[in-house]
């Protein structure tokens, strides 16, 4: 078993490797050996790379908890992102790259683009023989089963934003429009025939529901779940 350690802030942090737990008390991991954290990430490599790009800022829903308040329904320049990914993915120490076209917007209102840059990545990875892949996280309201079907012909991995049961995700991902965008969401998913590697994310807030029935409910449609609270609340 090896200790590791690290000085955080004029404290230093003692990480067991076996268990993985952290301590400030090298004693309590009974342990007398210890490396240099330093010399541990000097000699770590990180062989993935992951790029986000935002393709738009359009978004057909008005989230209360959005962090992009100032939508101009702006699309990215193509070329632009072609060069941007052409220069990373040149680099040699990187083996694999995921081109996250999330950004700031619903990625589904800029579809041709996702379509365009998923091409040019496939081009790409052969010329280069490392794996470029494309990836995102839509609110779900256009993935209709065309749409659905056409992702996965072409390899493109995605996700959906779901905030737990109809109660929890009605009261914050809506607008005008749309009153009961979960239902909209569920029923494209539900028309989606192979799931196997669809996901889904959840953003937590201050307000209280039964999560784990939730989850329940979720893992119906999705083999994975994240959960992650929202930003910049307590």
């Amino acid at each position: 078993m090896r200790v590791f350690k690290r000085n955080i802030l004029g404290r230093k942090i003692y990480i067991d490797e076996d268990t993985g737990l952290f301590s400030f008390n090298k004693e309590s991991l009974k342990n007398d050996i210890e490396i240099n954290f330093s010399e541990i990430v000097e000699n770590f490599k990180i062989k993935a790379l992951n790029i986000v790009i935002c393709i738009t800022n359009k978004c057909n829903l008005n989230c209360k908890y959005c962090f992009n308040k100032n939508k101009t329904n702006k699309n990215i320049d193509i070329e632009m992102a072609k060069n941007i990914i052409t220069q990373l993915a040149h680099k040699n120490e990187y083996e694999k790259i995921f081109v996250d076209v999330s950004g700031y917007g619903e990625p589904l209102m800029n579809i041709d683009a996702i379509c365009e840059i998923n091409d040019y990545c496939s081009k790409l990875s052969n010329e280069l023989n490392k794996e470029i892949l494309v990836t995102f996280v839509t609110n779900g309201i256009l993935l209709v089963p065309n749409v659905a079907k056409m992702l996965e012909d072409k390899g493109i991995l995605f996700g959906v934003s779901i905030d737990g049961n109809m109660e929890a995700h009605n009261l914050n991902r809506n607008s005008k429009g749309i009153v009961d965008s979960y239902s909209i969401v569920l029923d494209n998913i539900s028309k989606i025939k192979n799931r196997r590697y669809l996901g889904c994310a959840v953003t937590i807030t201050s307000k209280v529901y039964n999560l784990l029935s939730s989850l329940l409910e979720l893992n119906k449609y999705f083999n994975t779940i994240s959960v992650k609270p929202i930003r910049d609340v307590n």
